[in-house]
C-alpha cells in the first residue's frame, strides 16, 4: 500500500465512522507525508474537536502545523 492508496482507505473511514477522532488523525499523518500540510491542519483540527485528549498529541507531533482547539 503506498501513501495514496492510504490517503484513499482513511477517507473511506472518516466517511464511514465520522465520529472516530483516529480516523482524521490518521489521515492528517498521511496528508503530511504527501505535502498537504493545509488540509492535513483541517483533520487535525477535527480529531481535537471529537477527542480533546488528543490536543497535547497533535501538539508533541505536528507542532505548529495547526491551533487545534
Amino acid at each position: 500500500m503506498d501513501r495514496f492508496d492510504a490517503m484513499q482507505a482513511f477517507a473511506r473511514v472518516v466517511d464511514l465512522m465520522p465520529e472516530w477522532a483516529d480516523g482524521y488523525y490518521a489521515m492528517a499523518k498521511v496528508l503530511v507525508v504527501v505535502g498537504e500540510m493545509e488540509a492535513a491542519g483541517i483533520y487535525l483540527q477535527q480529531a481535537v474537536q471529537l477527542d480533546p485528549n488528543k490536543r497535547a498529541l497533535v501538539a508533541a507531533e505536528f507542532g505548529q502545523l495547526t491551533d487545534a482547539e
